[in-house]
């Protein structure tokens, strides 16, 4: 039960780091930081490999700009998390934990640059917000091997 409580809070944590931004705090269009990177400290060297290649934030500045230009700032609420799967493969235990949440956003209004816009990212065709997932596989981390500062888990994660 405790580590089905600390994949849960490990996810959530990365959840809430990899999906919120903040304009304030983005780094430089040639050297991402910030909330761009603030979900990074938890993944494993692999992990960190594949987040620079393939990641929106990292492979590319349009993030970036888009972030920039209308001053965005989004953050997660409501986050959901449930543990779907706990697997032993190789003697290494993995947890598959879905984060179900909404993001709230506020950035300035396009039709008029003086005002700001704010609100859940809802979807067009409803009007009703949005409810996104995201699927984090954790990697279990002995108390021995998570060093000075433990995270609780070294994790991977991606929304669908």
């Amino acid at each position: 039960m405790a580590d089905d409580l600390q994949a849960l809070r490990t996810a959530v944590a990365f959840n809430d780091r990899e999906m919120s931004l903040d304009y304030r705090s983005v780094g430089t269009r040639d050297l991402h930081a910030g909330t761009f990177t603030a979900a990074m400290f938890i993944l494993t060297p692999a992990a960190k490999q594949r987040f620079e290649h393939n990641d929106v934030r990292m492979m590319n500045n349009t993030l970036f700009d888009l972030v920039a230009a209308t001053k965005l700032i989004r953050v997660v609420v409501n986050p959901q998390p449930q543990v779907i799967k706990v697997v032993e493969l190789r003697q290494q235990q993995f947890a598959w934990v879905d984060v179900t949440f909404q993001l709230w956003q506020s950035q300035i209004d396009p039709t008029n640059p003086d005002q700001w816009i704010g609100g859940k990212d809802s979807d067009p065709a409803t009007n009703q917000p949005r409810t996104h997932h995201m699927a984090v596989l954790l990697l279990r981390v002995t108390h021995e091997d998570a060093g000075a500062n433990p995270i609780g888990a070294n994790l991977v994660g991606r929304e669908r």
